[in-house]
C-alpha cells in the first residue's frame, strides 16, 4: 500500500451560492491523498508504474473551473473523476479550503474534508 499526496494546490476560482462569489474569485487551497494498493514504481523507478502527479493536478484544475455552488459538490466530482480515470486508486482523502470566504470576514477559511473508498463509489 502506498499513499500519494499533493498538497497546497492554490487557485482563484468563482465558487459559491451568493452573487458576489459567482463573479469575484475566491482563493482556494486543495490537499489530496490517494491510496494505491500496489505501486510497481518503488521497484522500477518508472513513471508508467505509478500515478502521474501532473495528470491528477490537471484533472483537479479542470474540475475546479466547472460551474458549481458548493465545496462539497466540487470535492465529490474530483474524487469521482479520479476513481473513473485511475483504476489503481483505491481511496481518496480530499480537503478543499475557501480562504477568507466572502460574508465571513472574521473567518480564516471554510473547509470540507471528504474521504471516500472506490467501493463506496461503485455501490
Amino acid at each position: 500500500m502506498l499513499w500519494i499526496k499533493i498538497q497546497g494546490i492554490e487557485m482563484e476560482v468563482c465558487l459559491g451560492v451568493y452573487a458576489e462569489e459567482k463573479i469575484v474569485p475566491n482563493h482556494i487551497r486543495i490537499d489530496i491523498s490517494m491510496k494505491l494498493n500496489q505501486c510497481e514504481a518503488i521497484f522500477s523507478d518508472n513513471l508508467s508504474d505509478t500515478l502521474d502527479y501532473q495528470k491528477i493536478y490537471d484533472l483537479i484544475a479542470q474540475k475546479m473551473l466547472e460551474n458549481d455552488n458548493l465545496l462539497e459538490r466540487k470535492a465529490y466530482k474530483i474524487i469521482k473523476s479520479i476513481f473513473q480515470r485511475f483504476e489503481e486508486v483505491e481511496e481518496i482523502h480530499l480537503q478543499i479550503a475557501k480562504k477568507k470566504p466572502k460574508y465571513m470576514e472574521m473567518c480564516e477559511a471554510t473547509v470540507i474534508d471528504l474521504k471516500m473508498e472506490k467501493r463506496e463509489m461503485l455501490n
